[in-house]
């Protein structure tokens, strides 16, 4: 990910941590969520402010998460049962193996594209 992209998150993450979820969002939710033996192991990636990895807490199952953005993650890490870390989808490590993980996650995330001519 970008720096730029970074950034922005960097500096808008309390806005976006406050935001509520739509209906999209939640519906995808249940549908993955349903579809997952309880106690499942779940790697959230791009995971913002934590809403879903925290979701998928809540509802028994055990969850990694990392986001690019270091304050986004500082924010979600209040939670301390879920493994929280900072990187980009180019260059990060989950703690375990990652065929161990029931359910990768990913709902969405905005990134600033440059274009070089």
């Amino acid at each position: 990910m970008d720096n730029i992209t970074i950034d922005v998150y960097n500096k808008n993450a309390a806005e976006y941590a406050n935001l509520d979820i739509d209906n999209v969002s939640l519906k995808a939710y249940r549908d993955f969520s349903s579809a997952l033996p309880k106690n499942g192991l779940i790697l959230d990636y791009g995971c913002g402010p934590g809403y879903f990895a925290k979701k998928f807490l809540a509802d028994g199952f055990k969850v990694n998460a990392f986001d690019a953005s270091e304050k986004m993650i500082e924010i979600a890490s209040i939670e301390t049962q879920v493994d929280w870390w900072v990187a980009d989808f180019n260059h990060f490590m989950p703690p375990i193996n990652m065929m161990e993980f029931g359910l990768t996650f990913h709902f969405y995330m905005l990134q600033k594209k440059i274009s070089h001519h």
